[in-house]
């Protein structure tokens, strides 16, 4: 248990050169815990400026973000991979307006290659503004073949919300969205702003809104 009260990551908090012209961060993180952590942005893990890490078989739960992303927070990355790991209990915008409860992904939108989920579980997160399980603005990212369950935004997007303002959107492929629960706004599984767009397919789900 790790307390950034005013800062980026509790667990932990990673960033590149990217914006300097220096070189990419690889990291994995493979077979571990990030729990019960607090920030302001991150409450798991802040990683900005082409950290590219690998997560395989992790769990990240019950992190808490004051603003935006209870448990990742991924910005102006590309490529980062994750598999089979689980975002579960993690909550955003407990004192600050913010989105995102399991994670937040920003400004990729003009990179070669967006972050992938696979096979990810994303269950009783919670964003006090949009984006129960994931919130997405100006990026790409795919989730294929993750489940969204249980996850709540108290304004749109229990389960995702799309802002993406990207050409290609947002990719959901393959996965099932069940009981994400939406707020006032309704489109409780996933919302898309007025100028985004989900490109969804061969994917289930159940509840109000789409």
């Amino acid at each position: 248990s790790n307390l950034a009260e005013y800062g980026r990551g509790g667990g932990a908090c990673i960033e590149g050169g990217i914006d300097s012209g220096n070189e990419r961060v690889f990291f994995d993180v493979l077979r571990s815990f990030i729990a019960d952590n607090d920030a302001e942005v991150g409450g798991g893990l802040w990683t900005a400026f082409g950290v590219l890490p690998s997560m395989d078989y992790t769990r990240v739960r019950l992190n808490r973000a004051q603003a935006s992303a209870g448990g990742l927070y991924s910005e102006t990355n590309s490529g980062c991979l994750y598999v089979n790991s689980t975002f579960a209990d993690n909550q955003a915008a407990i004192t600050l307006p913010g989105s995102g409860g399991g994670v937040a992904i920003l400004n990729q939108g003009f990179q070669d290659v967006a972050d992938e989920f696979i096979n990810c579980l994303f269950v009783r997160n919670t964003g006090a503004f949009t984006g129960g399980g994931a919130w997405v603005e100006a990026s790409a990212p795919t989730f294929q073949t993750c489940t969204f369950v249980g996850n709540e935004a108290d304004f749109q997007g229990g389960g995702i919300y799309n802002s993406a303002d990207a050409a290609t959107g947002l990719f959901v492929n393959s996965c099932i969205l069940e009981g994400n629960t939406g707020g006032s706004g309704g489109s409780a599984q996933i919302a898309d702003a007025s100028f985004a767009s989900s490109n969804v397919s061969f994917s289930n789900w159940r509840g109000s809104g789409s």
